[in-house]
């Protein structure tokens, strides 16, 4: 008589020859395989304590301390390819406690003071120098490389901006007051074409759908079209003001504005009233507006400027709130729809912040004075006013 335990042999050897691979090099029927759960797309790759895979694969058996990422066993921790979790590629960074380091993308050298900072998918731009015939553009591959000069001995370049084709410019001129400028010229090099000149301290400017906007140092704000023409005036005020900064969106123009007391205002891009959407206690800088909200760095007050922060108010008017607190000497606010971005000038740190809200979390500290920022899809660029250097760390 066949015992219990030869009868469950039996059983498992019938069973084990139904999974085998056919002599034709088929397998088993998909419907006898188990349904395996794929991971929803807003947590895939991200979730290394269980180590579910960036691409929903079933997490391997790896030892302890690693995570499965694409079928291989990694650590988070250190591995650049994938830095806190799956997928997150530090980008020619290294990767330290699950966290992206910077990089240097290049020393701007002779090209001193290097400021007003914008980036394609090729390069990054900056402006460099301070006073008369000192001034000039440059460029530097994304990746790593030389600066090459664009443009040289110029006088008082302010702010830069970028179109597909073009950069664009506020320049105090070399007689500052008389001869100030908006100027053009291609990104690839080429000629100095003035949009608007004989202007009296241009500041700052922002690109709109179909306008060039800058202001004026002695509170005014102007237009002129993309594709040239006559510059007319949008808002003036009278008193000790200065548009510091400005953005815009599809309907309005949003400026910070430093006087007796500093503020944050709006006005249609065609110009009229001016609309107080909120006051700044101190210096308010940089804006940016985005997600329905106008952003603005306040630098905080001298001579420590450890009080300094990040702010917004709704673009409709509202309560205005203190998005990130004592923040030492931010410069610089950008955005790109999921987080705000900041570089603190006396701290040495580029930070963001959810703009749902949550914690800060820095990207690189012990930065020697970094103001510019800049983004692109996946990292974020600051300058080293003080280490004469270009900076990138991944998102």
């Amino acid at each position: 008589m066949m015992s219990r335990k030869q009868g469950w042999i039996l059983v498992l050897l019938a069973a084990a020859s139904c999974g085998e691979t056919d002599s034709d090099g088929g397998s088993a029927s998909d419907s006898d395989a188990p349904d395996v759960a794929t991971p929803d797309a807003s947590d895939a790759g991200i979730d290394a304590a269980d180590g579910a895979t960036d691409d929903g694969e079933p997490p391997g058996q790896c030892d302890a301390g690693l995570t499965t990422c694409s079928g291989s066993c990694v650590d988070v921790s250190t591995d650049a390819a994938n830095c806190g979790y799956c997928g997150h590629d530090c980008r020619g960074g290294g990767c330290a406690n699950g966290a992206c380091q910077p990089v240097v993308v290049g020393k701007t050298n002779a090209l001193d003071h290097p400021g007003g900072l914008q980036v394609d998918d090729l390069n990054v731009y900056f402006s460099f120098g301070w006073g008369a015939g000192k001034s000039g553009l440059a460029r530097m591959p994304i990746n790593g490389g030389a600066a090459v000069p664009l443009l040289q001995g110029q006088s008082w370049i302010n702010r830069l901006a970028l179109t597909s084709s073009s950069l664009l410019w506020t320049e105090y001129g070399s007689q500052p007051g008389t001869n100030g400028m908006v100027a053009t010229m291609p990104k690839k090099g080429g000629t100095l074409t003035p949009v608007v000149a004989g202007l009296a301290y241009p500041t700052t400017l922002a690109i709109g759908a179909t306008h060039i906007y800058y202001a004026m140092q002695g509170w005014s704000i102007h237009r002129v079209p993309l594709a040239g023409g006559t510059s007319e005036l949008l808002w003036s005020t009278s008193g000790p003001y200065d548009a510091i900064d400005i953005a815009v969106d599809s309907t309005h123009v949003y400026f910070s504005l430093l006087g007796v007391a500093g503020s944050i205002q709006k006005i249609p891009l065609t110009g009229g009233a001016a609309t107080l959407l909120a006051w700044a206690a101190n210096h308010p800088y940089s804006v940016a507006v985005g997600g329905g909200h106008v952003y603005w760095a306040d630098v905080g007050t001298p001579p420590t400027y450890s009080d300094g922060s990040i702010s917004r108010v709704p673009i409709n008017g509202g309560a205005g709130e203190v998005f990130a607190p004592s923040q030492c000497q931010p410069e610089s606010v950008q955005l790109d729809g999921e987080y705000a971005y900041w570089a603190t000038y006396c701290g040495g740190t580029v930070a963001r912040m959810p703009i749902k809200g949550g914690p800060i979390r820095v990207l690189a500290a012990g930065q020697a004075g970094p103001s510019s920022l800049a983004l692109n899809d996946d990292e974020v660029y600051w300058t080293n006013t003080l280490g004469y250097e270009i900076m990138k760390v991944a998102k």
